[in-house]
């Protein structure tokens, strides 16, 4: 039980410093990096009039998305699918309008070369 009531209190701390820091900002666009800070990024978005921005990857919206998480994705302004196969999927699993839902795959510069993962660690 100590587990999960820290786990529940360390979501309810980070959910009120995001309030506090965007009130704060005052971000024009909220941008939502994962399904599950949806519910979040939207009322951050809606508390600060910001434009709400959600990236999908892939994994996290093919095998059925949360109600309460589905719902903030279709309020977004704009989702972005880093394929066109997801950009299905997210199209067919959530009422939105098609035009809101653009391919923005996952990529790097030209110029990028690896760097020597020992010293990386």
């Amino acid at each position: 039980a100590k587990c999960s009531d820290d786990g529940h209190r360390n979501r309810l701390v980070y959910a009120l410093r995001a309030i506090i820091f965007a009130l704060r900002v005052r971000p024009t666009i909220i941008f939502n990096a994962h399904i599950y800070h949806s519910p979040l990024a939207y009322a951050l978005a809606r508390l600060t009039g910001a434009t709400f921005v959600s990236q999908v990857h892939g994994t996290e919206v093919w095998s059925g998305i949360p109600g309460k998480c589905r719902r903030a994705l279709e309020l977004s302004d704009l989702i972005l699918a880093v394929s066109r196969d997801t950009r299905s999927r997210v199209l067919s699993a959530i009422n939105i309008a098609p035009e809101k839902v653009a391919v923005l795959g996952n990529t790097v510069g030209d110029e990028f070369t690896p760097g020597d993962r020992m010293v990386a660690r």
